[in-house]
């Protein structure tokens, strides 16, 4: 069943999504009024067309991460604020920042907000130019992901339990995966 949209023709995948899709396609005429069309095998389900379309891009790991560095401001008002009342703290009274005044608790959060906007910043650029170069697939995608994953968890360790030890080994091997990352785009770049 091919469904015609302004924009253009797409197939649609199975089960209800599929039968939604005929519906929609009977009523604009472009579908047989048989009740009881099955997809063919060769239609896409939702989750394999993002799996195996858009997955491969590498722009999904960079908004992921762009996401998480959202979600972990969230977090560090959602803790700042009322920490900052619990204190009594007037936000200009102290113009040179809050380290030292806050709880560690609530200052860990805030540092790795600050740390989120370091690193990755050259995860982003070479993301970038893997994504508008074409070399940002197979192994690339994985690296990607992996960087994200591994950026997620050290964000974790350093709000929550704060183990140096852990959260050092969590950053290095980001930083290997990062480095791997750029190895694989700058080979590809180069013509390898």
């Amino acid at each position: 069943c091919f469904v015609g949209f302004k924009v253009g023709f797409f197939r649609v995948g199975h089960g209800g999504v599929w039968h939604l899709a005929c519906l929609i396609a009977r009523t604009n005429g472009h579908a047989p009024q048989n009740k009881n069309l099955t997809p063919p095998s060769t239609s896409l389900t939702l989750f394999q067309y993002v799996i195996g379309k858009r997955a491969r891009t590498m722009l999904l790991p960079i908004l992921a991460l762009i996401t998480w560095t959202m979600m972990m401001w969230w977090w560090m008002y959602a803790t700042r604020l009322p920490a900052m009342q619990k204190l009594k703290i007037e936000p200009q009274a102290n113009p040179r920042g809050l380290k030292g005044v806050l709880p560690a608790s609530v200052e860990q959060i805030a540092d790795n907000y600050n740390h989120l906007h370091e690193q990755p910043t050259l995860f982003y650029a070479l993301a970038l130019v893997a994504h508008v170069g074409n070399y940002g697939e197979g192994v690339a995608i994985w690296l990607a992901w992996g960087y994200v994953g591994l950026r997620v968890l050290h964000s974790l360790v350093q709000a929550t339990l704060n183990l140096v030890v852990l959260r050092f080994a969590v950053f290095a091997l980001a930083s290997l995966t990062l480095m791997a990352l750029c190895a694989v785009v700058t080979v590809r770049a180069l013509g390898g």
